[in-house]
């Protein structure tokens, strides 16, 4: 299941690095393809953002490799830029119709972003390139679609750091 592929990222950030790396590698590519198929991004909502988001945000900031940080805001950024629509919709329309239905998925996307994206921000926007890139556009359409997390961006200091971007 998902969760337990979550689990496993997390536990493979310690050991034997030659068995690391090619796990790694291994489980990253499942949840690259997942991150880029948004038929099954839609099938399991609650699993991916309960499970999957939480470990992408960790390793995004956490990891010792660059690589590793990088996969994992570059698949965070699909899917966030995915989810996005489903639940707030597109200019002139709603968001799909049953993705809210869909366990409390939307709650559970709004609580991600506030307590794994947005914490997440102030070390990725000085991380090496083109990390702060993802965080940029992550953060521009979770803005745009929310615009009262204009606050809380504020709140943590990030209005300097995206000016420096322009």
């Amino acid at each position: 299941t998902l969760q337990k592929i979550g689990e496993l990222v997390l536990k493979l950030q310690k050991g034997p690095a030659g068995l690391i790396a090619e796990i790694k590698d291994a489980v990253f590519n499942i949840l690259e393809a997942i991150s880029q198929h948004g038929d099954l991004l839609l099938l399991n909502p609650r699993d991916i953002l309960g499970s999957v988001f939480p470990v992408l945000s960790f390793s995004m900031v956490n990891s010792q490799s660059g690589d590793t940080r990088f996969l994992s805001a570059k698949m965070l950024c699909d899917m966030v830029l995915f989810y996005i629509p489903e639940v707030y919709g597109t200019a002139g329309s709603s968001g799909s119709e049953g993705f809210a239905e869909r366990g409390g998925a939307d709650e559970l996307l709004q609580g991600q972003i506030r307590e794994s994206i947005l914490p997440s921000l102030p070390a990725l926007l000085i991380d090496e390139d083109p990390i702060p890139l993802y965080s940029l556009k992550m953060m521009v359409a979770i803005l745009e679609y929310e615009p009262g997390l204009t606050a809380d961006v504020a709140d943590l200091g990030l209005l300097p750091s995206f000016v420096s971007f322009l």
